[in-house]
């Protein structure tokens, strides 16, 4: 069974094994080996990325602890991450983005740029609030002092990718969908 480019291996795996049941019920004498199952190397391969992310930003949450020594700061980014994430995950949706390798590879991407960018500016904040000994002026002055770099580091993102969405083909599907995400 061959899949179609824009089709799911995933579910036409399942449909397929499915069908395959279907006619071995109707049919005991025959027996199936499957040589290839590409649905559930996918499927492994997923829960893998998925675990690299979780792990990854349990790690960055603990280098973050480790450097900024501040569990209020480290919390809020902590925070920001599974925010980020349900809001990614619904304009992936509305954007008919599928979870696959290369999807869940952007979104391990645009966290890692996330943590990145709540680094820079929590830093800020703290040197400005040892500096100013005001908390609220501290988050205004340090967010504005770096608010154009942050946004100039991840427009630069954005440019680098987003010429991968115009890629025809099925290299182009796995492109757009890294692309989109991050």
């Amino acid at each position: 069974v061959k899949k179609e480019s824009d089709a799911n291996s995933v579910k036409v795996a399942t449909e397929t094994k499915a069908v395959i049941q279907k006619y071995l019920d109707q049919n005991p004498e025959l027996e199936v080996n499957y040589l290839l199952d590409q649905g559930t190397e996918i499927e492994n391969a997923v829960d893998n990325v998925l675990d690299s992310i979780y792990g990854g930003g349990i790690l960055s949450v603990l280098v973050i602890l480790l450097f900024m020594q501040s569990f209020k700061s480290t919390g809020i980014v902590a925070l920001s991450i599974p925010i980020s994430l349900i809001i990614k995950v619904m304009l992936m949706f509305f954007g008919g983005v599928t979870f696959n390798l290369m999807s869940l590879a952007g979104l391990a991407l645009g966290v890692g740029m996330l943590m990145d960018n709540s680094v820079v500016v929590l830093q800020n904040i703290e040197d400005y609030k040892n500096k100013l000994n005001d908390l609220t002026q501290a988050s205004i002055v340090g967010t504005q002092k770096v608010a154009g770099a942050i946004t100039a580091s991840t427009l630069t993102s954005m440019a680098v990718f987003a010429p991968l969405v115009t890629i025809e083909g099925a290299i182009g599907q796995m492109f757009k969908d890294v692309a989109l995400t991050v």
